[in-house]
């Protein structure tokens, strides 16, 4: 602050700081300071020598290890930092969907009309009640296990168990599934045989985690549900998020559409 006015009679400055993260953090400062419309950086530093491939972490290593002419150079092409907020649009890397992470919906008509779900967007499915919402999603759940991703499923509308059995059913498949007597409905309901249930838990484990709705957070619904989210990502290698539903979620909210979009950010 003591230079400042000695500083702003320059419509260029260059910006040659050390090569170390307190070094760019500097730099950073000071660009944000002075104003990147008249700050030019150098950012690229050259080896000591061809013989020792250490970095040079500063002018004067520049100097005396590459010579004034390098550390001229330098200087001379030092650039000019794009400002925050705007991209050169030629710098941008190019899209490519075999680059993407991208998992098959085995939906073909779905597949075709949005390229299955990709890394870093959100699909939202709509209905009424018992239009198959949650059946649609076990689907989706299965058939990312089936290409080897890890799942993590919040569902505020099964507990643990219900959650397992309608997936279950789902991962058995009519060819699997028996009927066996429900005295209390009074007529045969799906089930399936022990031996197959437990066969299916293992193909789950390992791929299918499930918020525990039996936990008391002391943080909102949809934070804790961020939270788990996060440590899903970081410890099992989950890839791929369920939130059945979104209402049940933000159900403790006093303005429920603002915590949705919240929740969608």
């Amino acid at each position: 602050k003591t230079c400042w006015t000695f500083l702003e009679k320059f419509d260029q400055i260059i910006l040659f700081g050390d090569n170390d993260e307190p070094g760019r953090k500097m730099v950073d400062e000071v660009v944000r300071r002075l104003g990147e419309a008249r700050c030019i950086v150098v950012d690229s530093y050259p080896a000591r020598s061809e013989k020792d491939e250490r970095v040079c972490k500063d002018p004067n290593e520049i100097l005396y290890f590459c010579g004034s002419e390098i550390l001229q150079e330098m200087v001379r092409s030092a650039t000019r930092r794009m400002p925050r907020g705007l991209l050169d649009l030629a710098d941008v890397d190019d899209e490519d969907p075999k680059d993407t992470m991208r998992i098959r919906t085995y939906i073909p008509k779905l597949d075709l009309a949005i390229g299955g779900l990709e890394a870093g967007t959100i699909t939202v499915c709509t209905g009424s009640p018992g239009d198959g919402k949650s059946t649609l999603l076990g689907q989706l759940i299965l058939g990312a296990v089936e290409q080897g991703h890890s799942v993590c499923v919040y569902s505020g509308e099964l507990p643990a168990r219900k959650f397992k059995l309608w997936l279950t059913l789902q991962a058995a498949g009519s060819e699997y599934i028996t009927l066996r007597n429900d005295e209390v409905k009074g007529t045969k309901v799906p089930f399936v045989p022990r031996e197959t249930s437990r066969r299916i838990a293992e193909w789950f484990r390992g791929h299918i985690y499930l918020f525990d709705n039996r936990e008391h957070f002391e943080k909102s619904n949809l934070n804790s549900v961020m939270e788990i989210f996060e440590l899903a990502a970081k410890r099992y290698g989950c890839d791929m998020y369920v939130v059945d539903n979104v209402l049940t979620l933000v159900a403790d909210a006093a303005e429920e559409n603002r915590e949705q979009n919240t929740f969608m950010s």
